[in-house]
């Protein structure tokens, strides 16, 4: 039987006998070098997507803030209490003058102290004009009053929080001696605009 050819097993269908289909190794051969190529093109698209992505991020990084904002203060160690002077620099990087889309009476530019503890928000006073504050093409610079007190005070008994204690008879009652930091409110920027970054200020108790 050693002369007798080699018969390929076949498949059953039904009642049928099919010969089994044999797939010769240069098929194969063409086949994963097809299937190596789609990868490696897909693989190329992946790459060429991922950077161009990359390079519109890195061209959003690049893009300079049209505001930048810094908070300077006169004394960044003080007895509670007192008031503390300072000033805002805008620099304006663009080309044309910046009109701050808010209130000026309504006070958008704000400055308190917080921590941990201590809270500060905006109190707006709802007045409505028309907006007028504008900010010229380079430096810019505002004054500003930062408050060592609390915002609020309650006059009625047992109502007294954190936050808003009870009323001293001289009116607001002083924050408590601490560390605390700068929180800039600032309204009408437009988008883009670098916030100031907040400066470290330490309440000494008051004297006496």
């Amino acid at each position: 039987m050693n002369g007798d050819p080699v018969v390929p097993p076949a498949a059953v269908i039904g009642q049928q006998y099919l010969p089994a289909v044999h797939i010769s190794s240069s098929f194969r051969v063409r086949m994963v070098s097809m299937s190596t190529r789609k990868w490696w093109l897909m693989a190329v698209v992946l790459v060429v997507a991922l950077a161009s992505c990359d390079g519109t991020a890195l061209d959003n990084q690049r893009a300079p803030a049209p505001i930048t904002v810094r908070i300077t203060l006169s004394h960044t160690r003080v007895i509670s209490g007192p008031s503390i002077k300072g000033k805002a620099v805008f620099i304006n990087t663009t080309s044309k003058t910046v009109i701050v889309q808010s209130c000026a009476l309504d006070g958008w530019l704000d400055v308190g102290l917080v921590n941990s503890r201590i809270t500060y928000s905006h109190i707006d006073p709802l007045v409505g004009c028309n907006p007028s504050v504008r900010i010229a093409p380079g430096r810019n610079q505002f004054p500003l009053t930062v408050q060592t007190t609390f915002q609020g005070c309650t006059q009625e008994k047992g109502q007294a929080t954190e936050n808003e204690p009870s009323c001293t008879p001289t009116g607001m009652p002083a924050l408590p001696p601490g560390a605390y930091a700068t929180k800039a409110i600032i309204a009408g920027l437009p988008s883009g605009t670098r916030m100031p970054t907040p400066v470290s200020v330490t309440l000494l108790p008051a004297q006496g």
